[in-house]
């Protein structure tokens, strides 16, 4: 009980906030919890403490994240004193108890939370050392940089492996492997980019090496070059990410980056935090070959992203093609531009998608269904 009034004192103060992070221990846990509050710092409200705590049970798997947040929250993790972080943790608050006092006293502005300038300083050397990494991995600085980074079966089999004290999570089973995209759906639109002078880069942990067909067409940063640093610097320069289904999403949105959500397999989570984000999920076809409507995706949410559920009901998952890939590059690129246009069926479309998609979405979901995409499953709007 004790903690509990502790723990409600903290809340009702506003004068700090001490947020419980992951026992994950992942990249993607720090900045989904702790880059809204340092977002939130820059309204100027009385909701809006000037002191954040981040309590993390476990480490990072990048240190160079951590003392970069740092700079503006602390952060209490395994680098702190045993005493000290067992003390925090009783009386810190689930970041999702934030978010939701926000969503309730301030809904409009927090939903402009992502719209707002990045939460952190972009710093001047940081150019010089982007410089020289792009130019040891035979990359032009001077071209526009794409990140690629697709979920791959190699970094779950690390994780099941490792003995570290970090809680893996259900998305490191094997049941869930079957969500993985095939990153050769991917080399038509990476073949694209290098055509229009693009350099494309593939990013991630503990990946399975690319095969001979991307030489001269992406860098395999994630097998010959990575380091802590070097992800920061990427994502930062980065033009936009095209992503299939990986936590690399987190490391761009720090820096406002836009990306391309691709085989999201929680329907309509995923999307991106930003309105010039799009994605497209994996489909569902059923036992009887027709597909899921959208409506019925978002009732059955995650449920067919397990391998033992596909085969109970006979469902298969529909991955993305190479040409929607390509399509969801192309319409990026004009967003990016200024020349993207909808025409009147496209708004129209859009607007009953909505409808659906606030069945299965979250106040963090700022992206668009890919507008090729939607017209070519219009059907499943039904």
């Amino acid at each position: 009980m004790g903690w509990t009034i502790a723990r409600r004192l903290l809340v009702e103060s506003r004068l700090v906030r001490v947020i419980a992070l992951s026992r994950k221990g992942r990249v993607t846990q720090l900045i989904w919890y702790v880059d809204p509050h340092l977002r939130l710092k820059q309204f100027r409200w009385k909701y809006a403490p000037p002191w954040i705590v981040g309590v993390n049970p476990v480490g990072t798997q990048n240190h160079a994240l951590r003392d970069h947040l740092a700079r503006w929250a602390f952060i209490v993790d395994a680098q702190s004193p045993t005493w000290i972080r067992k003390l925090l943790w009783r009386v810190a608050v689930p970041a999702g108890a934030w978010s939701r006092e926000m969503t309730r006293r301030h809904a409009d502005s927090w939903s402009r939370v992502w719209e707002r300038p990045s939460s952190v300083s972009r710093d001047a050397e940081w150019t010089a050392e982007t410089r020289s990494l792009l130019t040891e991995m035979g990359c032009d600085p001077a071209a526009p940089l794409v990140l690629l980074a697709v979920r791959d079966r190699l970094y779950y089999e690390r994780l099941r492996e490792s003995d570290g004290p970090t809680r893996p999570g259900e998305e490191v089973d094997v049941d869930t492997q079957v969500r993985n995209p095939d990153i050769a759906m991917y080399l038509q639109a990476c073949r694209y980019l290098r055509e229009l002078g693009c350099s494309v880069v593939r990013m991630g942990v503990d990946q399975t090496p690319l095969s001979q067909e991307w030489d001269g067409v992406a860098v395999d940063y994630a097998t010959h070059h990575r380091s802590e640093t070097g992800d920061l610097l990427l994502a930062r320069h980065a033009s936009f990410l095209l992503n299939g289904a990986t936590g690399v999403w987190s490391l761009t949105s720090l820096f406002n980056r836009a990306q391309i959500s691709t085989n999201t397999y929680n329907p309509f989570i995923g999307s991106g935090r930003f309105n010039r984000d799009i994605f497209s999920p994996q489909l569902r076809q059923l036992a009887d070959s027709r597909l899921q409507t959208f409506r019925e995706m978002a009732e059955t949410a995650r449920e067919y992203s397990y391998e033992s559920n596909l085969r109970r009901d006979g469902v298969t998952l529909v991955k993305n093609s190479s040409q929607e890939i390509l399509e969801l590059v192309q319409e990026m690129l004009a967003r990016l531009d200024g020349t993207f246009r909808e025409t009147e069926e496209d708004t129209r479309r859009r607007a009953r998608f909505e409808k659906i998609r606030v069945l299965s979405t979250g106040i963090w979901e700022r992206g668009n269904i890919g507008t090729a995409f939607l017209r070519r499953y219009e059907h499943l709007l039904d």
